[in-house]
């Protein structure tokens, strides 16, 4: 009598044993930390003026390069990598479009459409990159990140590029490249 307890005793705590090992592998994992990876580009305008310096017996002619953030209207950025191609438009007055990256390439191109939407003004954006695996946590798993190698534009509307934030990671408030075209 005293063992057929015990052994209803023993199959009871197995039994809860087991239910608390079937609930614990049934937790939702949620995760907090974003996995999107984006790149931020800005805008800049280059503002050239010539100044003549007049002293006692010399002209000086000084050029001033000066540069500043400008908000864009209407600009949008499409790709031309894929089979289908997909547009990135801009938030109206921000100097900062985001961009996206492929893992399974190395070089995308964008065209660059400034405010004024005149095809011949267009100029074709194209980034060199490398990605690697990084590992956020046990919740969110993986993501890729990426490092900018290189950016070369054509000069139609822009003046030049620069790559401000090689590493591409994300965390979002980092500028990785910024464009500059004349006033």
């Amino acid at each position: 009598m005293r063992l057929k307890k015990g052994l209803q005793y023993l199959c009871f705590m197995w039994a809860c044993l087991m239910l608390v090992f079937a609930a614990s592998c049934n937790k939702e994992q949620v995760c907090f930390i974003p996995t999107n990876v984006t790149g931020k580009m800005a805008f800049s305008v280059k503002e050239v003026r010539d100044t003549l310096i007049l002293t006692d017996s010399n002209v000086i002619d000084t050029t001033i390069i000066s540069f500043r953030d400008t908000a864009m209207t209407a600009h949008e950025m499409r790709t031309f990598t894929y089979d289908t191609n997909y547009v990135i438009y801009g938030i109206r007055g921000q100097s900062i479009i985001s961009f996206s990256l492929d893992p399974d390439l190395q070089t995308i191109q964008y065209k660059v459409v400034p405010d004024n939407n005149e095809p011949e003004m267009n100029d074709t954006l194209t980034v060199k990159y490398d990605s690697y695996l990084y590992f956020i946590s046990n919740d969110c798993g993986f993501t890729y990140n990426y490092k900018i190698t290189s950016v070369h534009i054509t000069n139609h509307y822009l003046d030049s590029s620069a790559v401000i934030t090689p590493e591409v990671t994300t965390e979002g408030s980092k500028q990785h490249i910024r464009l500059y075209f004349f006033k």
